[in-house]
């Protein structure tokens, strides 16, 4: 499999996909996206009128020809021109899939991975933070990875960061300090985080619409941001030579295969309790 973005001849031309007749163009964004830079507006996709339907802009896959990239703004407009070295753009990715995977999906909306996603309400964020704080959270040793600079930081490379995966009562977490572009934002529990701010988001799977004659998902929401499009400013096509290809596909395409190490665990403590329960001396 392959990540990628949309083009504008999916999104909008002659080639537009059928999904978007029926879901429109605008994207909702996660809370991740906006700790890691992209604006949260108060437009909402036309499925969901509530924090979680608040939409943003996303990068598309085609140069303008003079070294930016088009995109799709809030209102889902007609495609603009964004800077290629913008960092406050959402990602919204599409995977390319074999036939084999396509001829055994039958909806047009699937789960598939997962990926940190919204925060937590503010009574479990204490309990995690505390949790944290006192080392009393179980690391999953899974890791989630993004870019570490800054929103307006627009000439730095790419720099990993690494966000660690925890476990508490059954749910998986991560813990990610807030890069937002605007000092505050309004994130789907009702809190106003501002820049610097800690938050808890739970990883959640990932929810795509699937295209069969092209052979593709397309992701539901904007998942992530603060990821330059290319290094050196100035974009003409060569999508494969990018920040964001290497993002997409030598991370993030990695990362949302779930780690499995918590459900082995659930099945050995399970195990543990029955050989105890059939034989409690061990023999």
């Amino acid at each position: 499999m392959e990540a990628t973005l949309l083009t504008k001849e999916q999104v909008f031309g002659n080639k537009k996909l059928n999904i978007f007749e029926k879901i429109g163009t605008k994207c909702a964004i996660t809370d991740f996206a906006i700790t890691l830079g992209v604006k949260a507006f108060d437009i909402f996709v036309d499925y969901d009128n509530t924090l979680k339907g608040c939409t943003g802009t996303y990068f598309l896959l085609d140069a303008n020809g003079y070294g930016d990239v088009l995109g799709i703004d809030e209102n889902g407009d007609e495609p603009r021109y964004y800077a290629s070295c913008d960092r406050v753009r959402g990602i919204r990715p599409v995977i390319t899939i074999p036939n084999s995977i396509v001829s055994s999906i039958n909806n047009i909306e699937i789960e598939f991975g997962e990926y940190p996603q919204y925060t937590v309400d503010i009574i479990l964020e204490k309990q995690l933070e505390q949790a944290y704080l006192s080392g009393n959270l179980r690391k999953t040793g899974k890791i989630y990875t993004t870019d570490s600079r800054k929103w307006g930081e627009y000439t730095l490379s790419f720099q990993a960061s690494e966000y660690e995966e925890y476990e508490y009562n059954g749910k998986k977490y991560i813990r990610a300090c807030c890069k937002n572009h605007d000092k505050y934002e309004l994130f789907s529990n009702g809190v106003m985080y501002e820049e610097g701010d800690y938050v808890w988001i739970e990883v959640a799977t990932l929810k795509w619409y699937v295209d069969y004659d092209n052979k593709i998902l397309i992701s539901k929401n904007l998942i992530a941001s603060g990821i330059r499009f290319c290094d050196n400013g100035e974009y003409f096509g060569n999508f494969k030579k990018t920040e964001m290809y290497m993002f997409l596909n030598n991370y993030f395409l990695k990362e949302i295969v779930p780690d499995l190490s918590l459900n082995y665990q659930k099945l050995n403590e399970e195990e543990n309790k029955f050989q105890e329960k059939i034989n409690p001396y061990g023999f």
